[in-house]
């Protein structure tokens, strides 16, 4: 037969230094925990911030480039049309008997715009000047008095921080 032994019930800890060392324990695993999800949450926030400015710089840029590609458009259209200015006036030139000829026809300034944005214009103007004078001894026809962007009136500022 069996022997049945008698069993002790576990014995409770009533010991104050027993709890007491749970306790730190517990406390310790907190605060790494606390700590570690600060830290995690830091990281987070800076990489969003990080990205947003990202983000932001690239749109920047791409205004730029895109401000930047229309003006240089609109100077290549003004050197295509002083080209064609040149050659108009070398046929005046060409046909003309004197300088008052050479003006009454080519006229003694002109001026043009060439588009930027929707809100800017390359203006230029130019002197004529007759090719055969003794001032101008390269033969050019034309001098350019003023090559400069204009931006109009009709600007609408955003003042959405300044309410």
């Amino acid at each position: 037969m069996a022997t049945l032994r008698h069993m002790e019930p576990a014995k409770k800890h009533t010991d104050k230094a027993f709890f007491q060392k749970e306790t730190e324990m517990n406390l310790q695993v907190g605060l790494s925990s606390i700590l570690l999800i600060f830290v995690i949450l830091t990281l987070v926030s800076f990489a969003v911030l990080a990205l947003t400015s990202a983000t932001a710089d690239e749109k920047l840029t791409n205004r730029v480039m895109e401000r930047t590609s229309a003006y240089y458009e609109a100077c290549n259209e003004a050197e295509q049309t002083l080209m064609d200015l040149d050659d108009t006036l070398s046929s005046i030139y060409a046909s003309s008997q004197s300088e008052e000829d050479y003006f009454a026809q080519a006229g003694s300034s002109k001026s043009f715009s060439e588009f930027v944005s929707d809100i800017q214009t390359l203006n230029v103007d130019v002197t004529i000047l007759y090719p055969g004078a003794a001032d101008n001894p390269e033969g050019r026809t034309y001098r350019i008095e003023s090559w400069k962007v204009v931006t109009g009136s009709d600007i609408v500022y955003d003042d959405y921080l300044l309410k």
